[in-house]
């Protein structure tokens, strides 16, 4: 089966007389490695920027804000959180044309690298009882930088598993850019447990930053792997047309303005359900009188079943189709809409878990349909900026995701029906424009370029 993600092929290297056999293992060593450096750098990217929404629930508004109503503080630390969603389209842009232009790989070493020393730089922030307002100044622009990088990482290291794969298994290896992000969470989440179990104290003098400080060993690792990964074959045979064609920012915003529109629609949704999810729901369970240790190991858990969900919908997405696959995770997640909130106000602590599983199980299942479809809806030339402005576009909004839950909360007076009717109809919409807008795209030849 390991063999079979790699190649698609039965490895036959150990047949007498087989001259070529060393060559064989090597290509598959090298393809083992793009997998697993996609895995990394997502993993790395989303520990980073899910440690920062983590961190902005639980820890921000007391240490970066001025005292005085912790609600407006909350908003405050919400509002730093967006502002890395806000920038990521210009990260898409910047890294999508340098990635369409120059090759994927050197791009995405950049990426990696200027997320770690980022979030590095925001474990040793000084706080707003150091030096006042420039606390949460600093932090938004760190934040920003954050922004720009995960903006150009996301869609890079998803086209080196695509266009590294056989026809016949892109959806597979897709998932490993996606697990990438899963393992992010559940890393950052694992990590956050562990040092949130500190006297209060300590956690807020220096715990918080060890999450922060530790991002640095592991960019070391992925950097060093990443640098010995291949260009892919897709980006090497358009380079004529890359050469000679249009600056991708333009073809994408004239020649592909509909799959554009298409990855925006089929993105709001994933991405809306992952930050009112892991953010806002985490910010409500505690509010709502579960301790931040028992929030965190419930959505620990929950991320566990994340990354399962979604190599059922990469595989089941090669064998039925993309459409089919995400269809049904939008069925799944309109479904679970309806009951999180009312499993997070038992005040059962096994609902709450069971309400966090829901979220992310459903939500696994239609992210491994997902960007194995979006990436083929772009010619090769410009494919790193189509996937990257649309999905980091979508994404800028869906950082919003808190700050809209947290009004409509306000709306409501207390009563979340309207983040639930709000979660209700971005699913309807998705699942209908991939019913009867999006082509099926698992069997088209994704080598192929505008002309």
């Amino acid at each position: 089966m390991a063999q079979d993600m790699v190649d698609g092929t039965r490895d036959d290297s150990s047949s007498p007389g087989t001259q070529a056999a060393p060559t064989e293992r090597g290509k598959a060593a090298r393809k083992r490695r793009v997998l697993v450096s996609s895995f990394l750098g997502g993993l790395i990217e989303w520990y980073d920027f899910n440690l920062y929404g983590m961190a902005s629930a639980i820890v921000f508004a007391a240490l970066f804000f001025p005292e005085g109503d912790s609600s407006v503080a909350l908003m405050g630390a919400f509002a730093t959180f967006a502002v890395g969603y806000v920038a990521r389209p210009l990260g898409g842009v910047i890294a999508g044309h340098l990635g369409d232009r120059i090759g994927r790989k050197r791009v995405l070493v950049v990426t990696l690298l200027v997320m770690g020393l980022a979030t590095t730089v925001i474990g040793l922030l000084p706080t707003y009882a150091s030096i006042g307002v420039w606390a949460p100044i600093l932090l938004i622009i760190v934040r920003l930088v954050q922004g720009v990088s995960v903006g150009g990482e996301w869609g890079g290291a998803l086209l080196m598993t695509v266009e590294h794969a056989p026809p016949n298994r892109r959806g597979l290896w897709s998932a490993a850019s996606q697990l990438g992000p899963a393992g992010g969470v559940i890393m950052a989440t694992l990590v956050f447990r562990l040092v949130s179990d500190l006297p209060q104290e300590q956690f807020l003098g220096w715990g918080w930053r060890l999450p922060f400080l530790f991002s640095l060993v592991l960019v070391g690792i992925a950097v060093w792997i990443r640098s010995g990964t291949d260009e892919t074959p897709v980006f090497e045979k358009a380079q004529p047309v890359v050469r000679e064609g249009r600056i991708p920012l333009m073809q994408v915003l004239t020649r592909d303005r509909r799959p554009l529109i298409l990855v925006v629609m089929l993105t709001l949704s994933i991405s809306l359900t992952g930050t009112i999810v892991l953010v806002y729901t985490l910010s409500y369970a505690i509010g709502s009188g579960y301790s931040s240790s028992t929030a965190l190991s419930a959505l620990l858990i929950a991320s566990l079943v994340n990354p399962v969900t979604t190599l059922i919908g990469a595989a089941a997405s090669d064998r039925f189709g993309r459409r089919p696959v995400y269809v049904t995770g939008m069925a799944l997640m309109l479904a679970t809409s309806f009951v999180l909130f009312p499993l997070v106000d038992s005040g059962s602590s096994s609902m709450l878990l069971v309400a966090f599983i829901l979220g992310y199980g459903c939500l696994g299942l239609a992210v491994g349909a997902h960007g194995v479809m979006i990436s083929e809806l772009f010619p090769s030339n410009a494919r790193y900026t189509g996937v990257s402005l649309g999905y980091q576009f979508t994404a800028s909004v869906a950082g919003m995701g808190p700050l809209i839950a947290s009004a409509l909360m306000a709306w409501g007076g207390g009563n979340p029906v309207y983040i639930t009717t709000f979660l209700a109809v971005i699913y309807v919409v998705s699942g209908a424009v991939a019913i009867f807008a999006v082509p099926e795209t698992n069997r088209l030849d994704i080598a192929r370029y505008a002309e």
